[in-house]
């Protein structure tokens, strides 16, 4: 396919594409009104009530205070603060009516402020909110902080990072007289920098990253209220550094092991030599590591190692030598805090939180004097098993069953991401949890091109590779209907950003092996992806179409130039947003288009595009209302229906 008819999409205020999406969503509207979409409706608001008030990540900690990130129903996710058993609500990003979404929060050392930067209609914006925990009110903005920006606070001074998403600046603000220090960087831009701090905020730890593909260096300065910093490089004897902890005397780097280095050495220009804290475990890698305080005052680590498709939290007590005190075992997400003194006892304290696919999550509070098991709570029927893929690899699969029976057909909704070496891991979703609830199942492909199985098994889901990513999404799909777990028709899928691309790739290639696929915010033209949104950044993971080799492997698997006429295609739905500054809508809509012109089956290709969000999702009502376009999708296809809601639940209302 050299031509390009479709080109003219690209333009969203052209007035054929809108006039084009106008009937688009007229389509959309008039297929979903029926009573199965009242009936998931009704059902997805069930789960909002069940969950409503479940953490989404760990609590904080800060003097008598502790902060949460939780759940509401019909809204975005709220930060709350809870003094003296007093809990009120400090920051909602719907307040008025907005459409805001919270992209990242931090607390300062006393528990009174918290820097919070808030993404508005779904645009990845920057600068950061700085909220009176006390008043509930905020007190300062700052415009110059980047999208995302890293963040640490340093006694009575916020170190964050300003600039854009890939041209990070350092700045400190001074809070008490609001004087902003511009600090200089130890290497010249573009980089991206990550920040943490000691405990007692007297050292800086600052990484940086000056392309994508090349190691992280760490650098180390003593912290002197704003002056100009005096930078140490770190010695970094290990490659693939996963996490960095530190103390207020030795700085922990974790990979595949970890080592620990002195503070006092390294600031005074000793010889420094890495020590090797605890060695490396069956080959599984390191995601995180906490430094404890113990009850005796020594420090003990809280480590989260990741073994294929499961997370493993481990309490070590370094030695000499190194005794392991707890272990604990989760096969879906797991999430560790940020470490804070445990007020009125000797030690500190780390929040983990588990995610469960099914009933939400639930946290336990680590202390190093504790032990380290698993709270006898509610959660879901997880197995793990492998499919083989077309070049004999094995490919992992995590599959959530609605109950604790024996392995059945029913139906199943798969899904995958195999991208930028990001780890897929189970977790809770509204929309999911609502189709375990029905009676369906769960499947996720942990396909090459994620961090499942380290930095190999994402090389070769990369470039070149990314044919693999695709060729395990399909296998996978072969070994459900092969082994019971699926029969004609009830077999769905489902992806997002990459794991859209990969979706659509397969079915495009494959479209006999799904009755139903949802894609959102999907990549699927690939000889353009540059062209828009952060394509041009992401030339490593997919390679350059502007190269005829590349172009060569891409043209292979784009999902737009594996549209073939007069073929009978599956139901189809692609989400979008007006405001993605990732993937631009038009993937979507050409995508759209070509299926349509070229589908000779019933099944209809839909479009869901919203005016209010973004690459992150949709929240509130146009949240809710793609959940029940997706399951009154699905339900279609494979004959699954909405859950009975309890005979004392009155159904849901949504204006």
């Amino acid at each position: 396919m050299t031509d390009d008819p479709f080109r003219w999409l690209e333009d969203p205020d052209h007035p054929r594409t809108q006039e084009w999406l106008a009937d688009q969503q007229n389509e959309l509207w008039k297929e979903m009104t029926g009573t199965d979409r009242d009936g998931w409706a009704d059902a997805l608001g069930e789960t909002q009530r069940r969950t409503a008030g479940l953490p989404v990540r760990p609590p904080v900690e800060r003097g008598p205070r502790t902060f949460r990130q939780e759940r509401t129903q019909h809204t975005d996710h709220v930060i709350t603060v809870e003094l003296a058993g007093v809990r009120k609500v400090l920051v909602d990003p719907t307040r008025a009516g907005a459409r805001g979404k919270l992209a990242g929060w931090h607390v300062d050392p006393t528990g009174i402020l918290v820097a919070v930067q808030i993404h508005e209609a779904g645009r990845e914006g920057g600068g950061l909110w700085l909220y009176d925990s006390i008043t509930g009110d905020p007190v300062r903005f700052l415009p110059d902080a980047a999208p995302y920006a890293a963040v640490t606070w340093l006694g009575d001074w916020l170190a964050y990072t300003g600039g854009t998403r890939a041209d990070h600046r350092l700045r400190a603000l001074r809070v008490p007289d609001g004087d902003i220090t511009e600090l200089r960087l130890p290497i010249p831009g573009p980089v991206r920098a990550g920040l943490s701090a000691t405990p007692d905020g007297t050292r800086l730890l600052l990484q940086v990253r000056a392309a994508a593909g090349r190691p992280a260096a760490y650098w180390l300065a003593r912290w002197r209220d704003g002056a100009e910093l005096d930078w140490i490089a770190v010695p970094v004897p290990l490659t693939g550094i996963a996490d960095t902890g530190m103390d207020n005397g030795r700085l922990y780097l974790a990979g595949t092991d970890v080592i620990g280095i002195e503070l006092a050495a390294l600031e005074a220009g000793r010889p420094v030599l890495p020590e090797q804290v605890l060695g490396a475990q069956d080959g599984s890698t390191i995601g995180l590591v906490r430094a404890l305080r113990g009850p005796d005052g020594r420090t003990a680590l809280l480590l989260l190692r990741r073994e294929s498709t499961s997370r493993v939290v481990q309490l070590w007590d370094p030695g000499p030598p190194p005794r392991l005190t707890g272990s604990f075992r989760w096969p879906a997400a797991v999430q560790l805090g940020d470490v804070a003194p445990s007020p009125g006892r000797l030690g500190d304290a780390a929040w983990m939180l588990a995610e469960d696919p099914r009933y939400g999550a639930w946290l336990h509070r680590i202390t190093a004097g504790d032990p380290l098991t698993m709270p006898g709570v509610e959660h879901s029927t997880l197995r793990e098993f492998v499919s083989v893929s077309a070049d004999g690899t094995q490919v992992p699969i995590t599959v959530a069953e609605p109950d604790a029976g024996a392995i059945r057909t029913r139906p199943t909704l798969m899904t995958v991401y195999g991208g930028f070496g990001i780890s897929l891991e189970p977790g809770f979703d509204l929309m999911l949890a609502t189709w375990l609830d029905a009676g369906g199942r769960v499947a996720w492909v942990h396909a090459r091109g994620g961090s499942e199985r380290g930095e190999p098994w994402a090389a070769a889901g990369r470039g070149a590779g990314k044919h693999n990513t695709v060729a395990d999404f399909r296998a996978a799909a072969r070994h459900l209907a092969d082994h019971g777990y699926v029969r004609a028709g009830q077999l769905t899928a489902m992806g997002v950003s990459n794991g859209g691309l990969v979706v659509a790739s397969a079915m495009t290639s494959e479209p006999e092996l799904f009755s139903a696929v949802v894609g959102v915010a999907p990549l699927a033209d690939m000889l353009r992806y540059h062209l828009g949104g952060l394509g041009g950044t992401w030339l490593r993971e997919y390679g350059d179409p502007d190269d005829p080799a590349a172009a060569g492997w891409l043209v292979t698997y784009s999902p737009l130039h594996q549209v073939r006429p007069n073929r009978r295609y599956p139901s189809v739905l692609l989400a979008t947003g007006a405001n993605d500054d990732r993937v631009p809508p038009w993937h979507a809509w050409k995508l759209s288009m070509a299926l349509q012109q070229a589908n000779t089956a019933d099944t209809k290709v839909l479009l869901d595009h919203d005016l209010t969000s973004g690459h992150r999702g949709r929240d509130g009502l146009p949240g809710h209302l793609l959940a029940v376009h997706v399951l009154t999708l699905l339900s279609r296809a494979t004959g699954l229906h909405a859950p009975a809601l309890p005979a004392s639940v009155d159904a849901l209302s949504w204006p």
